[in-house]
């Protein structure tokens, strides 16, 4: 089975990105499409953006279950 069976092809998950630029779980599966049709720029580049949401998330998740300053 290829990402081309699962429907997983490059160019969809771009417009996923382009309509959700945050859209964490969308950047990873286009990271790991491209790598597995060998651009590992390009998936590197996406996995780089996956990763700088992904600390943005938890910063956030922090900053609120910390509550706010007294």
């Amino acid at each position: 089975m290829s990402f081309n069976d699962l429907g997983l092809e490059p160019e969809l998950l771009r417009a996923v990105v382009a309509a959700q630029p945050e859209h964490l779980n969308a950047h990873y599966l286009l990271s790991t499409v491209l790598r597995a049709l060998g651009r590992t720029q390009e998936a590197e580049k996406e996995l780089q953006i996956h990763n700088r949401i992904a600390e943005q998330q938890r910063n956030r998740s922090r900053t609120t279950a910390a509550g706010p300053e007294p």
